[in-house]
């Protein structure tokens, strides 16, 4: 049930979004018709107004609030990704620490602590 879960989360966002755009179609027009159904002394203009903006801007924003449901599931996926990068050997204790060893040396050589000599002596040793 919750493997794969960052696909799941990616799938429902646009089942969501397909969901909530059609809602918001679907309750703007039932506005719009109830301003357009009732005789002219009982019509109330706010009605129309509701309805155009649910119709227009109800769809755009059930569209964008769903990239935020999709980026999480996405951010999941890509951490799965990475966890098993690392699981499987593909990324190495040993090349982070390489990389760190790496990093602090260029810090150091930056700062002018040590000589370029003394930099590409330590980098040989690798």
């Amino acid at each position: 049930m919750y493997n794969d879960i960052g696909k799941k989360i990616k799938t429902l966002a646009k089942v969501i979004a397909i969901i909530s755009i059609v809602l918001m179609m679907g309750i703007g027009l039932i506005f719009m018709i109830r301003y357009l159904g009732v005789e002219d002394h009982y019509r109330n203009s706010l009605d129309l107004i509701i309805g155009l903006i649910l119709f227009i801007v109800g769809p755009f924003l059930s569209w964008l609030s769903g990239f935020f449901i999709y980026g999480f599931g996405e951010l999941i996926d890509k951490t799965c990704d990475i966890q098993a990068a690392v699981c499987d050997g593909k990324i190495s204790g040993a090349d982070t620490a390489n990389r760190e060893k790496r990093i602090k040396l260029d810090r150091m050589l930056k700062q002018g602590l040590i000589t370029q000599e003394e930099y590409d002596k330590a980098m040989g040793e690798e």
